[in-house]
């Protein structure tokens, strides 16, 4: 998930839940929770009708992005 954070800095969770099918919505939904209580990323929800959440990696989330990099190429993902 922080990966797609380091390759796109907004997400809305419908777009960040495709990007990383075959995630359940839950999961995905625990885990954005998980991070945001971690500080690695926001959470911010227009009162807009209808109401629009994105989510933004956090000043700490991108201190990870070396990191993340190194064990994405690692695996064989195109950074």
């Amino acid at each position: 998930i922080l990966y797609r954070f380091i390759q796109q800095s907004n997400w809305h969770f419908g777009e960040l839940n495709a990007s990383v099918s075959p995630c359940p919505t839950r999961m995905l939904a625990r885990q954005l929770a998980q991070l945001c209580a971690d500080g690695l990323i926001q959470k911010h929800t227009l009162t807009t009708q209808p109401l629009v959440t994105t989510y933004h990696l956090t000043a700490e989330g991108m201190a990870l992005k070396p990191i993340i990099l190194a064990i994405a190429k690692w695996e064989g993902y195109s950074v």
